[in-house]
């Protein structure tokens, strides 16, 4: 379970998009640390040790949920968007992250209009978060590790000269590509992020 935990947490730490949250890994992982810590030995040596690697996996997980509100606080309407318009835009968000997003949202937009629009000509006094809303690089660069063989690739030519390539990704291999390219792959738990 923690190697799951630690895949969790890299992809999410080196994605320029939010990931699909794992709620149930996570809670589950914080169920099984209480109950661990709470089985220790005071005073004893070997409950130091693992009180030790406890306090790590547990500063993981949480450096996975600072991770995901930071994403949140930089593409709030992005997506809030996203998880309105896609069919699985409810995998994205938990409950509690949505209520987040959309409160951080609205007072992002309280804010700008009570210290910034208010002082603007009336016609221009609306926020368009499609235009103003901040974006992930879809096209940044990442390493990625190949878990299972894809057969037939489509590496696309990002300066449209007709050099798209198709290649088998095997097993271990290691590749630098652009995102958008591996997102669904990604998603898929074929590749993961180094």
């Amino acid at each position: 379970m923690l190697a799951v935990v630690l895949m969790a947490w890299t992809n999410e730490k080196l994605c320029p998009e939010l990931l699909p949250h794992q709620q149930n890994l996570v809670d589950g992982m914080l169920q099984y640390l209480k109950e661990q810590e709470e089985s220790l030995i005071s005073g004893d040596f070997k409950s130091a040790i693992v009180k030790m690697e406890i306090d790590r996996v547990r500063f993981i997980i949480f450096d996975l949920l600072r991770t995901r509100l930071r994403k949140i606080e930089q593409y709030p309407a992005y997506i809030i968007q996203k998880c309105q318009s896609d069919v699985d835009g409810g995998a994205v968000l938990t409950p509690e992250e949505y209520a987040f997003a959309s409160q951080y949202l609205e007072n992002l937009e309280t804010h700008l209009k009570s210290e910034i629009l208010f002082k603007l000509p009336q016609h221009i006094q609306t926020i368009d978060w499609d235009k103003a809303g901040n974006k992930p690089d879809l096209d940044k660069y990442v390493f990625m590790r190949v878990l299972e063989f894809q057969e037939g690739f489509l590496i696309e030519d990002e300066a449209e000269e007709a050099r798209d390539e198709i290649i088998d990704l095997e097993p271990d291999s290691q590749h630098l590509i652009r995102f958008k390219n591996v997102s669904d792959l990604l998603k898929s738990e074929k590749i993961v992020l180094i």
